[in-house]
């Protein structure tokens, strides 16, 4: 029994510092350091979380930034972590609004480190969960318990707002819509329309011939109508003086 109560002792000292070891512990928060240390500070909402495998692979999840404190903006974020929190996963909830503390992905065999993704974050990261919203975080948005909330303000400095989400292309051989050919035969909207004839046998002012007066042509006529008569008259004397 004693032999018994020894081993058991034993593998009780042997077992439990190696459950500790598998459990994350995270030094205390400190603001400066994990700016300084943060490959991409963004603010957003994660808009997805899925698994890239197994239990202990990696998970990503899809953030629709607001506001970035760090690194190239961009209109989407793809950032992996753990699917675990005993080895240091971030527990991501789609619908939340985080504040992002994200590294460069080294690459090597990770927990956290998902293929094609380059950004990662661990839960001693520093990520704070923030009130909804899209403004530039104030300190109303973070934690309530958060000792270094002035500190982290003043560490992130002035924001930069993402650019816009790129849209869809059009589908690939859609026609532009445009407005409908006019129906055949029907006149051209850009001609104006003519006037309607005149009906058959109505009567047309005649357009004069030339515009002088007649005045002058009736007076030459009187004046050889009154000299014609008066050599009438002269006439008509001498033949009564000679009878």
């Amino acid at each position: 029994m004693r032999l018994l109560a020894v081993l058991a002792f034993v593998a009780g000292l042997i077992l439990v510092p190696a459950g500790a070891a598998c459990a994350c512990s995270c030094v205390p928060f400190e603001a400066r350091r994990a700016v300084a240390e943060a490959e991409a500070i963004v603010a957003g909402t994660v808009v997805d979380v899925r698994s890239t495998g197994g239990q202990w692979d990696p998970v990503v999840a899809t953030i629709r930034p607001d506001q970035v404190y760090k690194g190239t903006p961009r209109d989407t974020y793809e950032i992996s972590t753990s699917s675990n929190s005993a080895a240091c996963g971030f527990d991501f909830v789609k619908g939340t609004r985080y504040l992002i503390f994200a590294h460069a992905n080294s690459g090597e065999d990770h927990p956290y480190n998902a293929e094609g993704i380059d950004l990662a974050t661990l839960l001693c990261s520093g990520n704070q969960v923030l009130k909804a919203g899209t403004a530039p975080i104030a300190k109303t948005d973070l934690p309530a318990d958060l000792k270094e909330a002035d500190t982290l303000l003043t560490a992130l400095g002035t924001p930069t707002a993402p650019p816009s989400p790129t849209a869809p292309p059009s589908p690939s051989g859609s026609p532009s819509p445009s407005a409908p050919p006019s129906p055949s035969g029907s006149p051209s909207s850009s001609t104006s329309p003519s006037a309607p004839p005149s009906p058959t046998g109505s009567p047309v002012a005649a357009t004069p011939a030339s515009s002088e007066s007649p005045l002058p042509a009736m007076g030459i006529g009187i004046g050889i109508g009154a000299a014609v008569l008066l050599s009438l008259i002269l006439v008509l004397r001498l033949r009564l003086r000679r009878s």
